[in-house]
């Protein structure tokens, strides 16, 4: 097992760092191109550990190697046009979905993309079966070629962040409308609702993983 864990679980924070990096890029080239000020930029969960400033923003870097997000003026950026907050939310997925078609050339790049939503319901209804087994495909590409393993999983991303939850880019889009009307009681059964879909869906794709990791100790 240890021959196996370390490696792949070192992929997949590899690609988790360049998807951060990419996605980051793309807003960050939103928000110049249309005057969104961005307040900061944080690189990795947790409390900061170290704060560089810039001319643009402060950049922070937690100790959980990570996820991450850049902070807009809050107090500016509600009331920007709806266009402008739309293509800042998108800026960063379109990035990813540009990396993805690079990796793979546009029709692969589809085809992955398309794959993902059959694919995420095999997996959550068998996680120990189809979910282990594409876990294992999906290591067996990234160790043959980064940008093929890369490719792969940000087009996979692209389709995840498409569905309208509220940690995805389609979400945060439908609750700026619903703030927009002022439907605060209808944001509040969206989030829930959408919450307790997701939640065992989650688990049932982290006991894919663990089941593969298990099957090949």
């Amino acid at each position: 097992m240890p021959f196996d864990f370390f490696p792949n679980i070192g992929l997949l924070l590899f690609f988790s760092i360049v998807f951060l990096i990419v996605h980051s890029a793309g807003t960050l080239t939103a928000c110049a191109l249309t005057g969104v000020k961005v307040e900061k930029i944080v690189l990795f969960y947790g409390k900061p550990v170290f704060t560089f400033q810039t001319h643009f923003c402060p950049i922070c870097i937690g100790y959980i190697p990570t996820g991450g997000y850049i902070s807009h003026d809050m107090q500016s950026f509600p009331n920007r046009p709806l266009l402008v907050r739309g293509f800042v939310s998108l800026a960063g997925l379109l990035a990813v979905s540009l990396s993805a078609m690079i990796c793979l050339n546009i029709g692969h790049a589809a085809i992955s993309f398309i794959a993902t939503y059959p694919q995420l319901v095999k997996g959550t209804l068998a996680p120990r079966s189809f979910g282990s087994d594409l876990f294992a495909s999906f290591f067996a590409k990234a160790r043959i070629s980064l940008f093929l393993g890369y490719g792969t999983l940000a087009a996979k991303y692209v389709a995840i962040t498409m569905l309208p939850v509220p940690g995805g880019v389609m979400g945060q889009l439908l609750l700026q409308l619903a703030k927009k009307r002022h439907e605060d009681k209808l944001i509040t059964i969206y989030s829930l609702f959408t919450t307790l879909v997701t939640l065992p869906i989650l688990i049932c794709w982290a006991i894919a993983l663990v089941s593969y990791f298990w099957r090949n100790h």
